[in-house]
């Protein structure tokens, strides 16, 4: 693996190249488009050992930080959907050009899988399709998720006397210490995975093991696909996004053999 930070220097990324250790592997490269906050932290270990995986197959892959967060320059507010599909773009072509490929695959998972089906829009060359892994299909029961995720853990932290103090329908300006931009707060609020129609070769839905509310349903959502939308089976895997996970870094390693599988076959 390869750090590197590259981009506009006044606006740097900071990637993780993983160079494919398999001779002779006609795969595409794939970029791997991170969660948000608290579930980029808790998806970190989970995306490694998916880019060791797929590097091991025979694939170029390369990891990365939004501008806002992780190690690339920016403050926290300064992330949005609209910048992360820019994000997205960007290293899109720093991987074409680092590994020569000429198919790229997006892996996002759940807010990533969201900013990817907006970059996708654009058109870039070279996209062969995304995998949404758990993604966000509905940005205002997202944010609902957010606020009581937040709410809970104010009275974890104070305690149900002191956490009374704070008003709990204020604007959310913060996520489980992760900064909340009110341009954030917007685009979710209208933001629904099936108002997009990504101009894309393929997609595939890599989906959770449960859904908290019909709103997140996936067939739903596919239905308003043009194209056909191909999914990964669920798996048994433990729920690597629950609140007994967020200390513990559980791999859904099923998930990830499962989607080093679709990466193999892609067509």
């Amino acid at each position: 693996m390869t750090a590197f930070y590259f981009g506009d220097p006044s606006r740097p990324l900071f990637g993780r190249y993983f160079a494919p250790t398999t001779r002779g592997a006609k795969m595409p490269a794939v970029v791997l488009c991170s969660p948000f906050g608290e579930e980029a932290v808790r998806s970190f270990k989970s995306f490694h050992v998916l880019a060791e995986r797929l590097s091991k197959a025979g694939a170029p892959v390369m990891r990365f930080d939004y501008y806002g967060s992780g190690d690339s320059g920016g403050d926290g507010k300064a992330l949005s959907l609209a910048s992360m599909a820019d994000d997205i773009l960007e290293a899109h072509e720093e991987l074409r050009d680092m590994s020569l490929a000429t198919q790229v695959i997006w892996v996002g998972l759940r807010l990533g899988a969201s900013g990817a089906a907006i970059a996708a829009l654009q058109k870039p060359s070279g996209l062969g399709g995304l995998i949404a892994w758990e993604p966000i299909l509905s940005g205002a029961h997202y944010l609902e998720v957010m606020r009581s995720s937040q709410v809970a853990n104010i009275r974890f932290q104070l305690g149900d006397a002191a956490s009374k103090a704070f008003n709990t329908n204020a604007p959310l300006k913060e996520y489980l210490g992760f900064p909340i931009s009110e341009h954030l707060v917007e685009e979710l609020e209208t933001f629904r995975f099936d108002q997009l129609t990504p101009k894309m070769r393929r997609l595939v839905w890599a989906p959770a093991s449960h859904f908290k509310s019909d709103d997140e349903k996936w067939p739903t959502v596919s239905e308003h696909f043009a194209h056909k939308v191909d999914e990964i089976p669920k798996t048994t895997d433990p729920a690597w996004n629950s609140e007994n996970a967020m200390n513990s870094f559980v791999v859904p390693i099923l998930m990830i053999d499962q989607i080093v599988k679709t990466v193999e076959t892609w067509r």
